[in-house]
């Protein structure tokens, strides 16, 4: 499938790392520092997308809604890429579990952590946007490869 080399290979495992470990520190993060960090966020992104902003009434929510989704759409390339690259048949299957996993022990932490608490629905969002990072990854790289093999079969 996805072309392997060893500089790959390590640069994918440590992009992975890196956001699993920005991912479960985040819920290490007590209440306040959560809610202070996003909160700035949402103050900041504010100025540009007007219903992100703290004074829109759910500014603040979507937010961190869109951060769980988007942190997991990362996650989900990266874990495609990788399992591409091992040429493991069942890419899908795996970058799904994987995700999951990442998620379910994301939520259960933040049920340990003082104000904060895990809920089912942020593992979905966060398994959605895992499963849409891998399946664009996956339809680009097909387009990619059917676009090379057109070319070559012209030549």
């Amino acid at each position: 499938m996805i072309k392997k080399t060893t500089p790959r290979m390590i640069l994918c495992s440590a992009l992975i790392v890196a956001n699993v470990c920005l991912i479960w520190g985040n819920s290490l993060l007590n209440g306040d520092t959560s809610g202070n960090i996003s909160g700035g966020l949402s103050a900041w992104i504010g100025k540009f997308i007007p219903f992100l902003s703290p004074e829109s009434p759910y500014g603040h929510f979507l937010l961190r809604k869109c951060a769980h989704f988007s942190i997991f759409f990362l996650l989900g390339t990266e874990l495609a890429w990788f399992f591409g690259m091992v040429r493991n048949s069942k890419v899908i299957l795996c970058c799904l579990a994987v995700s999951a996993a990442v998620a379910a022990i994301d939520e259960t932490i933040q049920r340990f952590i003082p104000d904060r608490h895990g809920c089912f629905s942020d593992v979905l969002i966060d398994c959605s946007g895992a499963a849409t990072g891998m399946f664009l990854l996956i339809l680009g790289y097909t387009l990619v490869q059917r676009k090379k093999l057109k070319q070559e079969r012209a030549l």
